[in-house]
């Protein structure tokens, strides 16, 4: 869990609604706004690139005769690597429009002032 906020009070308070959801405090992080909405852009960019992999290590499969569902269970054996799911076709509209969205964030910095 990722809370943005810019005031104390504001993260206090999301703290204490989201406290008893998680176990942990450690499982949530907080940050500034900005920060919290590329954490969201950046995790949803990769999820959406963790899934066009594994699709088309399903397409090569395919071509070949291999498992993919072995595939993906023996990747994620790998320590370094997190479990991943055998093929999704569809990662998602969140998936797709934070694909186009994190390069146009990068834009707008580029052409806006320092801040």
């Amino acid at each position: 869990m990722v809370i943005g906020a810019e005031e104390v009070l504001v993260r206090d308070v999301m703290m204490d609604i989201y406290h008893p959801v998680f176990a942990q405090p450690a499982q949530i992080l907080c940050t500034s706004r900005r920060t919290a909405e590329l954490i969201k852009y950046a995790a949803n960019a990769f999820l959406a690139t963790k899934i066009a992999f594994i699709n088309e290590v399903a397409n090569l499969c395919e071509r070949v005769g291999a498992d993919v569902t072995d595939i993906a269970r023996g990747i994620g054996l790998d320590k370094r690597i997190q479990p991943m799911k055998s093929p999704v076709s569809n990662p998602g509209s969140t998936s797709k429009l934070t694909a186009t969205r994190l390069p146009e964030k990068r834009n707008e910095q580029r052409q806006s002032p320092s801040r």
